[in-house]
């Protein structure tokens, strides 16, 4: 009976124990699920004003149509910055636009922002490319504000005729990297920024919305096969370098 007695002592310690734990979770969870409902509340709001935009059209009139899938990288804390924000909604608004399948991936999304992204059906990356992402169907590929190198990655991954083809890139001007770089750091840390430059066609994205420093600098880049095939063969040889940064030389994301 003894045994028996502290037996019952100690389940009933147990099931406080899971009761606790119980209210805990249920707690989390309700608040997890107030601010989600918050965010997005947030978000819808810019939504309906962001689709109203004339900025938007200027996207959708640059783009080319038949887009197979969107990838975006580096958009950032989405719950806490503005301009992350906006940058999301139009993501989410070109996934309405194309009915396509949409990836993305920061690595610096937290759990709120994760819950998010599967509730407005995009598809989480789970590992850090490094933006070295082989392109192999149509692919408009988001990248808001990412550092120059990622860029780099980019490009280096689809060193091919067909990838480069197949890729639209929407992101800072890479034409302005370009005048904005020497020569010499260009070939020595952004071997395919510098080397693209005889094969991009590039479109700058009037700025027209209102807050002037969420979209400023960006354009639409596309590789024409007329250029892909005007270029010397030995051009290719170049996938060979995989791209290496310093920690001095590499940009932080803006």
């Amino acid at each position: 009976h003894v045994y028996g007695h502290v037996w019952q002592i100690d389940h009933t310690v147990c099931n406080r124990k899971q009761n606790y734990l119980q209210i805990l979770f249920n707690s989390f969870f309700s608040q997890l699920q107030f601010k989600r409902a918050i965010a997005r509340q947030k978000l819808s709001k810019k939504f309906s004003v962001f689709a109203k935009n004339g900025f938007f059209s200027e996207y959708v009139a640059s783009t080319t149509q038949g887009i197979d899938e969107i990838i975006c990288y580096g958009i950032g804390n989405f719950t806490d910055s503005i301009a992350a924000k906006y940058q999301l909604v139009l993501l989410l608004l070109l996934k309405q636009e194309y009915k396509c399948p949409v990836w993305i991936y920061d690595p610096i999304f937290n759990e709120l922002e994760i819950e998010l992204i599967k509730t407005f059906n995009l598809k989480l990356i789970t590992v850090n490319e490094e933006c070295k992402h082989k392109i192999e169907s149509k692919t408009l590929v988001y990248m808001p504000r990412c550092p120059i190198q990622l860029i780099n990655n980019l490009l280096y991954s689809n060193w091919y005729r067909e990838n480069l083809k197949n890729t639209i890139l929407l992101s800072n001007s890479i034409t302005t990297i370009i005048d904005s770089n020497t020569d010499n750091f260009l070939k020595s840390n952004l071997t395919f920024i510098f080397h693209i430059k005889t094969i991009l066609e590039e479109i700058p994205v009037e700025n027209n919305f209102k807050f002037k420093d969420i979209f400023n600098d960006t354009s639409l880049h596309y590789f024409p096969s007329s250029n892909l095939n005007s270029v010397e063969e030995d051009i290719w040889d170049l996938r060979s370098l995989e791209p290496s940064y310093t920690e001095c030389n590499f940009e932080k994301t803006k």
